[in-house]
């Protein structure tokens, strides 16, 4: 069994790296950090190599790539830093997740503004009691018809300071035998979350 990189993944892989030598070296990564600043050519340019579509079907306008194929990415980025390495892969965890069970409309979002880097989503999932542990929440969301009511803390929101981005999902439920997800509507420059 040969558990060697496949010719595109290493192609994937040497790509990634040149993009953060070219793009976002450690030293430039640094600097944007402790300046607060995320320029918009890092994003334009993970989203012209198709780090934002990677991981989702061809079929469904994708690239098709893998669990290995993100690790491959992550590790590159990461590289640079930690938030570089965010800065993509902090956008794919909500979306592959609205993507798989989100409604269509929500679906159609994921690929014309998100697979194609013209729109980045954000997660509040950790809570100031509880952390990152997604079985110790305890913000709920109670659906009262026309509306909900979330009542609350989250500890931070990965990716919501980022341009263009917005918060979208809230994990909502007390000791849930099963987490819900909840997308908070609203209006940005793209028009209303689906």
């Amino acid at each position: 069994m040969d558990f060697g990189l496949t010719d595109e993944q290493d192609l994937m892989r040497a790509t990634a790296r040149q993009f953060v030598a070219d793009v976002c070296p450690a030293e430039k990564a640094k600097r944007w950090d402790e300046e607060g600043v995320v320029p918009p050519e890092l994003f334009r340019g993970m989203a012209e190599l198709g780090r934002f579509s990677l991981p989702f079907a061809e079929e469904e306008g994708g690239d098709g790539g893998g669990p290995l194929e993100l690790v491959l990415i992550a590790e590159e980025l990461g590289r640079a830093s930690f938030d570089v390495a965010m800065c993509c892969i902090g956008v794919l965890i909500p979306g592959i997740t609205v993507f798989r069970w989100g409604s269509e409309a929500q679906r159609d979002f994921i690929r014309e503004h998100v697979m194609t880097g013209r729109h980045r989503l954000a997660v509040g999932l950790s809570e100031p009691d509880s952390g990152s542990d997604a079985a110790a929440l305890r913000t709920t969301a109670e659906d009262h018809g026309d509306h909900f009511l979330v009542r609350g803390q989250k500890a931070w929101c990965t990716g919501g300071g980022l341009p263009d981005s917005e918060t979208r999902t809230l994990m909502s439920g007390k000791r849930p035998k099963r987490l819900s997800k909840m997308s908070a509507e609203s209006v940005s420059s793209m028009g209303r979350w689906p």
